[in-house]
């Protein structure tokens, strides 16, 4: 299967290649105020919801690490079961 992709993968990417346009040596671009706003609300929505999440899970995050922590025990003594 490996083989059969990677035979005509090249001609697809030359396909692809061909097609597209050449850059144009001029670019005018615009964003408007409201973009800039939109964006600026977008960081801000996904920095409060990484952090709303991190606040939910923190106990469980916290207690998969504890539980895979070499040389402690579950009740958090160092030292052999014996």
């Amino acid at each position: 299967m490996v083989t059969e992709l990677s035979s005509w993968l090249p001609t697809m990417y030359a396909g692809i290649a061909a097609l597209d346009p050449p850059p144009s040596p001029t670019v005018a671009a615009y964003l408007d105020p409201g973009t800039g706003s939109l964006a600026i609300q977008m960081l801000i929505g996904a920095v409060a919801g990484t952090l709303f999440a991190a606040k939910v899970f923190w106990k469980r995050v916290a207690v998969f690490f504890k539980n895979i922590s070499p040389g402690r025990s579950r009740n958090g003594k160092t030292g052999s079961r014996a």
